[in-house]
């Protein structure tokens, strides 16, 4: 099963008894906006790491969890629950991430990345 992050955020809300009043105004948003982000499946990555802040949980790792299987050397088969991740950063910002993603063992597939 895919990961759906906005469930996963409206879960936490939930178990740390936040109102979603008080999480919008605490990422700065409203809380229509707040029932628009819970329902989707996918955030850009400043709003994560934004909601990650606020709720005191690194939502990150629920990703990288799920896709454990990248830290092999080869690139995995595909799948049908598969996440497809984009981000256009230079080069060396694209080596940082990958260093702390994979706690600096990145694997040697990722290694050849620009």
């Amino acid at each position: 099963m895919a990961l759906h992050i906005g469930k996963t955020i409206a879960a936490k809300i939930k178990e740390v008894g936040m109102s979603k009043a008080e999480f919008g105004r605490r990422i700065d948003t409203s809380r229509q906006n707040v029932n628009s982000l819970l329902q989707k499946s996918t955030l850009d990555v400043s709003t994560l790491t934004k909601i990650s802040n606020v709720l005191e949980t690194n939502f990150f790792d629920h990703y990288i969890k799920q896709l454990e299987f990248l830290k092999k050397d080869e690139p995995p088969a595909p799948i049908n629950n598969q996440i497809s991740l984009t981000l256009n950063i230079p080069a060396e910002m694209q080596q940082n991430l990958l260093h702390t993603l994979f706690e600096g063992n990145v694997p040697k597939v990722y290694q050849r990345l620009p």
